[in-house]
């Protein structure tokens, strides 16, 4: 899958379930905002926010706007105002002698007075004023840290010209931009399309960009897109890639589910993104699946006397099985040392998982545990054959002591009787075909994902293993 296929599939997909609702907006930023933005901007509108003002036209905009203001449009209005003695405007005679006419015709203290005034809150403006405060608000959280893509469009050189502070000035100083009210609440889309239609350039300019925000904030595919492709704050085509496989995951449960299968996301505090289906199927994302109490550790290291393990003149299998955990520690150490730590996060990318209720009386195995590499690199794709099958074998319920949730029984092995694990890949022109290959973990290309995940969850979630014992918190 090429990346501007990748692109255009997860705007979609984000689309269809983020901005519907069946998802969190909040998560969806959490996703795509870089690591070292503060955490406010992993709120959906804010990220969306900072995106409109690092754009390279609209700071362009912003840092060139004096000479806009000098030719600011206004209208002028006429107010009737009734006054005695002071008089402030132009005397209406006519409505003034009606007035004394109808009330009191001796009175020569009535009059009615005509002022005219400016008025700055006409629709123009308050597009214009709305786009400013945007940036404004976005550009003030930002300019005291140190961001180098945040100099590429606001140069902050010490020595030479400030465009932060002058673009703060002109909006906190400048005479009628102050007297332009900043509106609160979003503009309706009449005023922002009436407004695209404006005489002077630099208002249409500013309603194309309210509207672009608005697109933005509604996730409309074309706009998502855009975001991806931000050369600023762009997500990583592995990011990208994890929330595709995430969203197609969650369309096939939605179809295997049927009526009951609508994804919903999950609210309080459990560690689940969302869940569907009826009894409810968990999904989660980049979690250990803690409210669960599961937990997928690395491999423990060996004994103590590791180095100091004695040669013994019989090679039985448990010598066998203790040379191939030394082997295993020691390659991960030499290779640590020469290319620097990749141990497991100990949250896989993505766990699909339904307990088993009490009546069920059944130990829980409806559970799939994915791991995704965006990549073709045959170093890479052994890594996450290594990974997602140390995430079966070494899943352990939270207990005391752990207590492996596929205990090696003589009927399954270590990794349960059904297939656990699935890697997904970019793809890759393999001499075997992935659907023969025997093993414990299942193996799918990113074109065959949608095709094959249906199989793949009905292998996991139509098989049922009864366990009259050992039922679990994990079940509940």
């Amino acid at each position: 899958m090429d990346n501007e296929t990748l692109r255009q599939e997860v705007s979609e997909l984000a689309f269809g379930y983020v901005m519907s609702g069946r998802l969190s907006q909040d998560w969806l930023g959490q996703q795509l905002a870089p690591d070292q933005l503060p955490e406010r901007f992993h709120d959906y509108s804010a990220l969306v926010d900072l995106h409109v003002t690092l754009n390279p036209h609209i700071a362009a905009f912003a840092q060139n706007l004096r000479p806009h203001l000098r030719t600011i449009k206004t209208e002028t209005r006429t107010e009737d105002n009734r006054s005695r003695d002071n008089i402030e405007g132009h005397i209406d005679w006519q409505q003034t002698y009606q007035q004394r006419y109808q009330e009191t015709p001796s009175d020569r203290t009535l009059f009615i007075t005509q002022r005219r005034t400016e008025e700055y809150d006409i629709p123009e403006n308050l597009v214009l004023k709305k786009l400013l405060s945007v940036i404004y608000d976005t550009i003030t959280e930002l300019e005291d840290i140190d961001y180098g893509w945040l100099d590429e469009r606001w140069n902050r050189e010490a020595s030479g010209h400030n465009e932060i502070q002058e673009f703060k000035r002109i909006y906190t100083r400048n005479v009628h931009l102050d007297r332009i009210t900043t509106p609160s609440d979003s503009l309706p889309p009449r005023m922002i399309q009436a407004t695209k239609s404006a005489r002077k350039g630099f208002y249409r300019f500013a309603a194309r960009g309210l509207e672009w925000r608005d697109k933005l904030l509604e996730g409309k595919p074309d706009a998502l897109q855009a975001v991806f492709q931000s050369t600023v704050i762009e997500p990583s085509e592995s990011t990208l890639f994890e929330l595709f496989v995430l969203f197609r995951i969650l369309e096939a449960l939605e179809q295997r589910f049927g009526t009951t299968g609508r994804v919903r996301p999950i609210s309080g505090s459990g560690n689940a993104l969302a869940k569907t289906g009826t009894p409810p199927c968990y999904v989660y994302h980049n979690s250990s699946a803690k409210d669960r109490n599961l937990k997928f550790p690395q491999m423990p290291p060996p004994s103590d006397d590791i180095l100091d393990r004695p040669h013994h003149s019989q090679q039985t299998d448990s010598e066998w099985l203790a040379r191939s955990q030394t082997v295993h520690y020691w390659l991960e150490s030499i290779r640590d040392q020469l290319w620097g730590s990749k141990k497991q996060t100990g949250k896989p990318d993505a766990i699909v998982f339904r307990p088993a209720s009490a009546e069920q009386n059944r130990f829980v195995r409806d559970i799939l545990i994915v791991e995704v590499k965006h990549s073709t690199n045959q170093e890479t794709i052994n890594e996450g054959i290594a990974e997602t099958l140390r995430y079966v074998a070494y899943a352990t319920k939270r207990t005391n002591p752990p207590e492996f949730l596929f205990p090696d029984a003589a009927d399954e092995g270590a990794f349960g009787a059904e297939v656990h694990g699935l890697l997904v890949i970019q793809d890759y022109d393999f001499d075997t075909d992935l659907t023969e290959i025997n093993g414990p973990i299942d193996i799918v290309q990113a074109s065959d994902l949608q095709e094959r995940l249906p199989s793949v969850l009905r292998d996991v979630f139509e098989a049922g293993i009864t366990s009259p014992q050992n039922q679990s918190s994990v079940d509940g």
